[in-house]
């Protein structure tokens, strides 16, 4: 296939069955333990470190015929000024991959973004 103008190929998904994020498909198929990692987050701009919980999920199929291997989707909490928050956002986190759906794990990231903003609005 010629790419379209401007030198990029179309997308794939456009008239395949099952297009999207998976998100409404049932589960999306985060399959198998998926454990959390506490990364160092961008310092404040006062040099405070930060850390950040995050996950690798498999990415759920997106429909039509299941011939690649799934790849994956790196889910992360807010930054944290303390290393234990992150590591309460990260059980979170695990404990939503362990649902095998993808919409649940990205409520809970939703969830614990909105919190941490709150959190900075208010205090």
């Amino acid at each position: 296939r010629a790419p379209a103008a401007g030198g990029r190929s179309r997308s794939r998904s456009k008239g395949q069955p099952g297009g999207g994020d998976g998100a409404g498909d049932g589960g999306g198929g985060v399959a198998g333990p998926v454990k959390y990692e506490i990364e160092d987050g961008a310092a404040k701009a006062n040099g405070d470190p930060t850390w950040r919980a995050l996950v690798h999920a498999p990415r759920p199929n997106r429909g039509g015929k299941n011939l690649m291997a799934p790849g994956t989707i790196c889910i992360r909490g807010p930054s944290r000024l303390d290393k234990q928050d992150a590591e309460r956002d990260g059980l979170e986190l695990e404990k939503a991959a362990a649902a095998n759906d993808m919409q649940v794990l990205r409520d809970v990231q939703q969830k614990l973004t909105r919190e941490q903003q709150l959190r900075r609005v208010g205090g």
